[in-house]
């Protein structure tokens, strides 16, 4: 039998990704966006609208929470890899509203954000 160690960075985890906003040039968007069951959740992340299925990247904005496949066991942001994005199921959607309420204050985040 092989033993094979496995990097933090090969773990990924369903987890929400409350996004703020889209910014960037028409031909290179970014998605700015909380993580908050990553360790370093205080911060904004961020990565680029192209990584979210095409079916679904028009109705990105904010206020909209993604679930997705991310490498949360990472230290640093330029380490986070995402993957599988799916938009937050309708029936949880309210669950999630205070949560939002609460990133955008800890990030410093208006309710006013525009793309």
């Amino acid at each position: 039998m092989i033993d094979k160690q496995v990097s933090i960075r090969d773990i990924f985890y369903r987890t929400k990704v409350p996004v703020f906003d889209v910014i960037g040039l028409p031909d290179k968007r970014y998605v700015r966006a909380g993580l908050p069951d990553w360790k370093n959740s205080g911060r904004t992340v961020g990565f680029p609208l192209d990584l979210i299925p095409p079916e679904i990247r028009g109705q990105i904005q904010d206020g909209i929470v993604l679930l997705a496949e991310v490498n949360l066991g990472v230290k640093r942001m330029r380490d986070l890899r995402y993957r599988n994005f799916t938009l937050l199921p309708e029936d949880r959607i309210d669950a999630i509203e205070q949560t939002l309420r609460e990133m955008r204050q800890s990030f410093g985040v208006s309710e006013e954000v525009s793309g």
